[in-house]
């Protein structure tokens, strides 16, 4: 299959599970699943849509671990991916000469690929558990740490991001359901805020006009949500956003594309976030 014949089939799924959920608000990313998708022979995290892709294949087949590889992968660490299984295919972005261009750039081009989730896989061995290792990367109190670590000035308020006044609005944290709650909620603030002119410069308004809002909320969703992940927790409900479902497969169903862009701009938003984490660390 061809990258770009990915990209469209997981729009088509988004949009799918989106309208399937839009009664009850649920966004696919709120599966029954913790952590981001990793790739079992190399442990790298997928990144973009590649993490929409396999979020969403895991909500339909009931996959609870996050971890996937091809083919070959699977053989390489002794596993067999049983025989009738099919595979999810995730894009690839590479480089290559930009033939319109007089000056060498390059452009990039999505290339299609096949991974199988371990739950296809049969004949692994036994993983070896580590009582001493303590893995913290995934823990909630990493999560609250990098966001307290966030030089944003923030206020009491309703959950919103002004633009205009560069300010968080938050209430009291005494009154969400749990610190956590506050926290993953506070994460969706937090990836907007990212987006001023003076970190990331995320400006919507001449490439999706009148849905440049549904867009920059759609980044704020999926940011929060890789993210809240990311570190082990519930990503928030949020039925205030229900009102932007209509919008988001609007924009989708015209510009398939678009999807890799908006999954892009919230890997960069969490990106973003983290360096803060990894700065408070060295001087803590």
């Amino acid at each position: 299959m061809k990258g770009s014949d990915a990209m469209e089939l997981v729009v088509t799924k988004l949009i799918d599970q989106i309208e399937a959920g839009a009664g009850e608000w649920k966004m696919p990313w709120q599966g029954d699943f913790t952590g981001m998708p990793r790739n079992a022979e190399t442990k790298a995290q997928y990144r973009g849509g590649n993490v929409i892709a396999c979020w969403l294949e895991a909500e339909a087949k009931g996959y609870h671990d996050q971890t996937w590889a091809t083919y070959r992968q699977w053989s390489h660490l002794d596993g067999q991916v049983r025989k009738g299984e099919h595979g999810l295919h995730l894009v690839k972005w590479t480089s290559v000469p930009d033939r319109a261009s007089d000056t060498g750039e390059q452009r990039m081009i999505p290339n299609g690929f096949v991974v199988f989730n371990i739950a296809q896989v049969d004949g692994l061995p036994e993983p070896v558990v580590d009582d001493t290792l303590v893995v913290t990367d995934f823990a909630p109190e990493a999560l609250c740490h990098m966001l307290d670590a966030v030089p944003a000035q923030c206020a009491v308020g309703r959950p919103s991001y002004s633009p205009s006044l560069d300010r968080v609005m938050m209430p009291p944290i005494e009154s969400f359901v749990s610190p956590l709650a506050y926290y993953a909620v506070l994460a969706h603030e937090y990836v907007h805020w990212t987006g001023h002119a003076d970190r990331l410069a995320r400006d919507l308004a001449n490439r999706f006009g009148s849905d440049a809002y549904a867009v920059e909320e759609l980044i704020a969703e999926l940011g929060a949500a890789f993210i809240c992940h990311s570190y082990g927790i519930d990503v928030a409900d949020r039925p205030d956003h229900a009102q932007y479902l209509t919008s988001w497969c609007s924009v989708l169903r015209e510009k398939p594309n678009v999807l890799w862009t908006v999954a892009s701009k919230a890997q960069a938003a969490m990106d973003h976030l983290e360096t803060y984490v990894k700065a408070s660390m060295l001087v803590s």
